[in-house]
């Protein structure tokens, strides 16, 4: 046990201890490395009291097989013992044993080590929780720290008035892919007040995840859904949450049916096939999305952010790009793809946890002005619906990929190019056929044509 100890104790807990007919009794819980935490106490009922505070107590991972009946006193003492205790920090036990019961000093001064809850019955804030050990022919008592615990804690305080709590309450987001960026930007909206989230990922979460993810090793194997559900609540976060393990470009129905009720779509996967499904569905929904990835080893970001037949959509987008010269072919492949654009090795997902996440918190941002929409001023209004940002100087590559310095964001306005598929000129041939099938058609037709021309060039 290590000293100068830390007690997590909830509010309520504290209360019913200054409300029984005891001096002292024991609180059970745990102590491990300097924390200790009080999940409920002897007040001389029948059974311990507890509240609801004691459930986050039992959640803390110390109290892991350290969990224990009678794990250290409580004591109802005087204001000036406790003001003596906290200005010396340190004292000779003899000073407290006029204060407290005899039964309780006997069983004390038996212990080579002990941790001690000291309480003012008068003054809810006079409180301290002390170390008692022995040192050499004394028994000493170290103060230590108390963390009051809230029955229901309200973990927005400190964004209070800088995000539409209110608002955001009401609001509804969809999030395709919950790998090192996708999670990162489930958990931002969470904690900006977003009332509901839909998380879609088919996969579990495997050893390669971790370094960048919000969970960690114990959701290896786990489905990613279930996962960062229990990290946001961990967080004391509280959306509802609705999971979905389909793969959404085999089983796109289940996103299709979700895209109806949500007020945004937000799209943090690692592949080009689930990045145009997401877009074809929304658009047509006519559902905003958010497109958000990293690629050429995260040096690089891209979020798109895409208004339904008022600005360019997902295809709009490449389309614009290969006629920049931005997007390149290789093996009649289109490689821009996450963590795999233009670098010469594609097998592994690469990629600092500081750059993917840079990306991730800054398509957070994005996704909340958008739903905050143009009546706050406080979270502001971006004009632009396409945002590469650059980790590093990056001078090899054409714009909107070429960085004069590290860390700087390229905006730009893409419009809805007459070639699109999904909004442009090419949507009038889909009438009255099936639009499934004429859809595919023409997207196999376009990257036919594009390779050809590329071999002509060269």
């Amino acid at each position: 046990m290590g000293l100068f100890s830390c007690l997590l104790i909830g509010k309520e807990l504290l209360k019913l201890i200054r409300q029984c007919q005891k001096q002292w009794g024991y609180i059970n819980g745990f102590v491990r490395d300097g924390v200790a935490g009080a999940f409920s106490a002897d007040i001389g009922g029948e059974t311990p009291a507890l509240c609801l505070a004691s459930i986050i107590v039992l959640k803390n991972r110390l109290v892991s097989e350290n969990y224990q009946e009678k794990a250290f006193y409580w004591v109802l003492v005087e204001k000036s013992f406790i003001n003596k205790l906290n200005k010396d920090f340190v004292i000779d036990f003899d000073t407290l044993e006029p204060y407290i019961p005899n039964e309780l000093a006997g069983l004390i001064s038996k212990e080579n080590h002990c941790n001690l809850l000291l309480i003012n019955l008068t003054n809810e804030n006079n409180i301290t929780f002390a170390d008692i050990f022995k040192h050499k022919d004394k028994q000493l008592i170290v103060a230590g720290e108390v963390q009051i615990l809230e029955e229901e804690p309200s973990p927005f305080e400190r964004i209070d008035g800088l995000a539409p709590l209110e608002e955001m309450k009401e609001k509804s987001v969809a999030i395709v892919g919950l790998g090192s960026g996708g999670s990162f930007t489930a958990m931002e909206l969470a904690a900006n007040g977003v009332g509901t989230l839909h998380l879609f990922d088919k996969d579990r979460l495997s050893t390669e995840n971790i370094f960048r993810h919000i969970c960690d090793v114990r959701d290896l194997g786990r489905k990613k859904v279930d996962a960062v559900e229990e990290v946001i609540k961990e967080h004391l976060l509280s959306p509802k949450i609705h999971k979905y393990s389909e793969n959404i470009v085999s089983s796109p129905d289940k996103l299709r049916e979700v895209v109806q009720e949500v007020d945004m779509v937000i799209c943090a996967t690692d592949n080009t096939e689930s990045r145009t499904m997401a877009n074809y569905i929304c658009v047509v929904a006519n559902k905003p999305l958010i497109l958000v990835c990293s690629f050429d080893s995260a040096r690089i970001g891209e979020i798109i952010q895409v208004s339904p037949y008022k600005s360019a959509c997902y295809e709009c987008t490449r389309i614009h790009l290969k006629e920049q010269g931005a997007l390149i072919e290789d093996n009649n492949e289109e490689r821009l793809a996450p963590y795999g654009s233009q670098t010469k090795d594609n097998s592994i997902s690469r990629g600092t946890r500081t750059d993917v996440l840079i990306v991730a918190a800054m398509a957070a941002k994005i996704a909340l002005m958008a739903l905050a929409g143009d009546s706050n001023h406080t979270l502001g209004k971006l004009p632009y619906n396409y945002i590469t940002w650059g980790a590093t100087r990056i001078t090899e590559f054409p714009n909107p990929y070429k960085f004069d310095m590290p860390f700087v964001t390229l905006y730009c306005n893409y419009s809805i190019h007459p070639k699109c598929p999904i909004c442009g000129d090419l949507q009038l041939e889909l009438v009255g056929i099936d639009i499934e099938e004429k859809y595919y058609e023409i997207i196999h037709k376009l990257s036919s044509e594009e390779v050809k021309i590329a071999q002509t060039k060269t």
